[in-house]
């Protein structure tokens, strides 16, 4: 990988985290994100209280849950399947979607399912995220960082 991919996607990963930022109930943040106007109001309680409370984030991840994620090597870096348990994951705050170099969409599968993508707008990173409403609410079941 090249030097300048491999400077975006650290600089990426620092503003990612410093740029998200702990909120809750702040539907009105979302009112220019693709797809979340669609989105059914038990959903946007559940994404308030899953980036608000880490208790509540790891209560709702259906762990060990299966993603893919870019590992950094000698010879450069790749990307591989990873399997996310309690042990390996890092909270997740919110995307500050006013962020004008990223997208951020989301996508109603159907009733039971969603899928949230936040991309680099020059292509060069991307976080995919699913969800899926099981018998116990909303639980993300699936993690990748492309």
């Amino acid at each position: 990988m090249s030097s300048k991919i491999i400077l975006f996607l650290s600089v990426f990963l620092i503003l990612s985290t410093s740029g998200c930022k702990k909120t809750g109930g702040n539907a009105g943040n979302f009112q220019n994100v693709k797809g979340f106007s669609d989105l059914p109001k038990e959903f946007i309680s559940f994404y308030d209280s899953f980036h608000a409370d880490p208790e509540y984030q790891y209560n709702h991840i259906s762990f060990p849950i299966e993603g893919i994620k870019v590992i950094k090597g000698e010879k450069g870096d790749t990307i591989e399947s990873i399997t996310w348990t309690k042990k390996n994951w890092e909270i997740h705050k919110r995307f500050d979607s006013s962020d004008k170099s990223f997208s951020q969409e989301f996508i109603m599968v159907d009733d039971k399912a969603v899928i949230e993508t936040i991309s680099a707008l020059n292509g060069l990173f991307r976080i995919e995220r699913r969800y899926a409403k099981l018998s116990d609410g909303w639980n993300l079941i699936y993690y990748a960082q492309l």
